[in-house]
């Protein structure tokens, strides 16, 4: 469904999405830190995220250092002015900052870890 700015944070933030996909997380990080900045944005795509993994049935599927890694991300290229930036819809571009190593340790999982591979931007 073609849903509009408005529409799409209500729709996740209500957890009535039919689906929730790597674009549409890049989607909501750009608009959380487009509205909000990146402080308030990372703090609300946390909180929205969780609740959709934990309405799905899928709270162990959240990830902390991903989902604020992301949106350092998408903050820079949205600064940047780079909406077209074609990584960011490459699920594996963190890869980058992150061995994969690191990023499948329970405290990645559940807490903030640093970049081990290059600072984030």
């Amino acid at each position: 469904m073609n849903y509009s700015d408005d529409e799409f944070i209500a729709a996740v933030e209500s957890c009535t999405i039919d689906s929730f996909h790597h674009s549409d997380h890049i989607r909501l990080a750009w608009l959380y830190c487009q509205r909000f900045g990146i402080s308030e944005g990372s703090r609300k795509i946390v909180e929205t995220i969780q609740r959709l993994a934990a309405h799905a049935g899928q709270a162990d599927k959240y990830h902390h250092t991903m989902t604020l890694a992301w949106m350092r991300v998408v903050d820079a290229a949205r600064r940047a002015g780079t909406s077209a930036d074609p990584g960011l819809l490459d699920k594996h571009a963190l890869s980058a900052y992150y061995s994969s190593e690191t990023l499948a340790t329970h405290q990645a999982r559940t807490n903030w870890v640093e970049p081990d591979r290059a600072p984030l931007p």
